[in-house]
């Protein structure tokens, strides 16, 4: 003769079942939002340092803004004015501590005249984002954007002289 089973033992089967997957599903949620967290918070975190050292070093008294680079290294990039003159200053991380070069931005090109130049030459592309950054020991302007044929491309110029790198990302696996 075959046991039968009672309607209401599977449905405690169930019902645990399902309880096990609601609080698999909340613990990969909180997780996934710690981790966001982590990340973000990581990102700034060495601001505070990079901004005394600015001001120990530099002998400035406030830093406006204050940016991260990573090209082939990791750049904290400011744009400062010292005497009235705009400066970029660059601080990277070093063995001993920071490291940084300090140059006239009025020897280079101008970050909105490298942009205008650059919207009037690409048609119907789609800008994502503009970073001053420092690519082989040369400062930089990187620019984001999807082209014509929906690629990501990062284009860096030369803030020196407006020469061109691009690196086109095709999303397409032809």
């Amino acid at each position: 003769m075959r046991k039968r089973y009672l309607p209401f033992i599977e449905l405690k089967k169930s019902v645990i079942i399902t309880i096990i997957l609601i609080i698999t599903c909340i613990a990969i949620v909180i997780y996934g939002l710690h981790l966001y967290n982590y990340v973000m918070n990581d990102k700034t975190k060495s601001f505070t340092e990079v901004k005394k050292y600015i001001t120990k070093v530099v002998k400035i008294n406030h830093v406006n803004n204050l940016t991260r680079y990573h090209g082939d290294q990791l750049y904290y990039v400011s744009e400062i004015t010292i005497n009235n003159k705009p400066h970029l200053l660059f601080v990277k991380e070093s063995d001993k501590g920071y490291a940084h070069t300090l140059y006239d931005a009025s020897e280079f090109y101008s970050k909105e005249d490298i942009l205008a130049e650059w919207e009037s030459t690409c048609n119907n592309c789609e800008k994502i984002d503009s970073t001053i950054g420092m690519l082989e020991g040369n400062p930089v302007l990187e620019i984001k954007y999807l082209d014509q044929k929906d690629r990501f491309v990062y284009e860096h110029v030369l803030l020196e002289d407006k020469s061109r790198y691009l690196l086109t990302i095709d999303p397409s696996f032809n």
